[in-house]
Formats: structure tokens, sequence, C-alpha cells
């Protein structure tokens, strides 16, 4: 983990330093996702999948070749997970307890891409640390032989639950230029190094480990703030082309 951030600084640091031509993008996504939860010792668990995310998304585009831009996103994002426990009540049957968590996630990532049709398609891909904060949560159990049991509020304790949270996320895309405006895909990965629930040393019927993780697929929607590369580039050209003309003229 530490390496891996190390290596993004790196990186984010690099795509700011070679700045000849920059371009900003400030924008809007949505999307839905499946979560689920790495639990240790392992227990039968689940995925949900239908999690909606939204929020505010940004990007910077240098000008260095190869190195991409770099992004942050401030999102909402819904994680959870499906755990399988034991219905006392009927023998041979299960209950499943089913934990939605309402997120704020900060994404900052790398993103490296190549330019399609003349520029007006980028694909990209992005490399990544993200970090949470747990808002709320709501909990579901159905019985398998009698369905619906009961839901609520899951009232989250400073003794037994995290509200903050870190990890890795990375995936793919693409955008579509359209002027000022991109439109864009993606699906995104996101791999949990926190614990949702404090371990048992701290906690007594908490599991060792409890990571989060959620495969989200979103669209976007970007406005470029500033004039783009090609016109930076055209004016600057044109600049030499006078300075060139002015200084044959002085020389005649």
């Amino acid at each position: 983990m530490v390496k891996f951030l190390r290596t993004i600084l790196i990186l984010l640091f690099t795509t700011l330093l070679f700045d000849g031509y920059s371009q900003h993008y400030l924008g809007v996504s949505g999307g839905f996702g499946r979560g689920g939860i790495r639990l240790f010792p392992q227990k039968e668990s689940g995925g949900l999948w239908g999690l909606p995310s939204g929020g505010l998304t940004y990007k910077y585009y240098g000008g260095m070749k190869y190195v991409g831009g770099i992004g942050s996103d401030l999102i909402f994002m819904q994680q959870g997970f499906s755990e399988e426990i034991p219905d006392f009540s009927i023998s041979d049957t299960t209950r499943s307890f089913n934990r939605k968590v309402n997120s704020l996630m900060l994404p900052i990532f790398w993103q490296p891409h190549i330019n399609l049709f003349k520029g007006n398609m980028r694909i990209f891909i992005n490399l990544g640390v993200a970090f949470s904060y747990n808002i709320s949560s709501t909990f579901e159990v159905e019985s398998e032989q009698n369905g619906f049991i009961a839901s609520g509020q899951y009232q989250m304790l400073l003794v037994r639950d995290n509200r903050w949270g870190y990890g890795l996320c990375g995936g793919a895309g693409f955008n579509v230029v359209m002027g000022r405006f991109e439109l864009g895909a993606e699906g995104r990965y996101y791999y949990g190094y926190s614990d949702l629930l404090r371990n048992r040393n701290k906690y007594e019927t908490n599991p060792l480990r409890s990571p989060l993780d959620n495969i989200n697929i979103s669209m976007s929607l970007y406005y470029r703030l500033g004039s783009d590369f090609n016109s930076k580039r055209v004016k600057k050209i044109k600049h030499f082309k006078e300075d060139g003309n002015n200084k044959t003229t002085k020389g005649i």
C-alpha cells in the first residue's frame, strides 16, 4: 500500500511539473455497482447489486506526452454486503443479513490515456488511492424459509464500527470529446484496506478483518475550463512565425 501510494504521488507530481499546456475539466458523474466484504475468519458472505453512486469529478491534463492526467472525485457511494447466518428458529435454514453503508468517497488517481479519431475519443485507465467516510447504514434481515423479517437503521457505534476508510482503486473507460464537453463511461474497482468493523480485540463479536470492496460502473459529463491544447499550440506557432518575420525584416 505504501509503495503504491508513493508511486502514485510521483506520477501526480510529474504530471504537474511538466505543464507546457494544461486543461482543467469539471463534471458530474453517476452510476451503480456491486458491493461485497472480505471477512476473516472466513464466513459465508455475498454481494449486493444496484448500489447507487454519484457526485462531482475533476481531472487535469498536462502537456507532457504519455504522462496523462490526474483526477479526483467527491462522490456519494453506497457500499454493502450480504452475510449468511443460521436461523435457529427453523432447522436447516439460514438468514441473510444485508447491510448497506452510505459513504462519502474521495478517490485520487493517475489517468494515462491514448487519443483516437483525431483526438475525438480518449481511452484511459485509472490507478489511485481512495479515502472514505461512512455517513450512515441500514440493514435488512431475510429468512430462507419465511422471507422478509426486519429492516431499519443500523446504529453505528464508536467502539464497534469504523467510519473512516481507505484503499486502492483502478479501472478503465473512454471519453468522447464534443468541443468543450466530454461524455464518458468507466468501470472502476475499489479494493478496501481498512476494516468496516473494529477487530475482535476491541469488540469481541467482530471478525478480525472486514474490508469492503466495490465494483462500480458510471457515466460522466465534463466541461473544459479554459482553452484547449490545439488553440494554444496554434497561437505559439503563430507567435514564432511573427518573431521570425520581424527578425528577417530587421536584417534587410
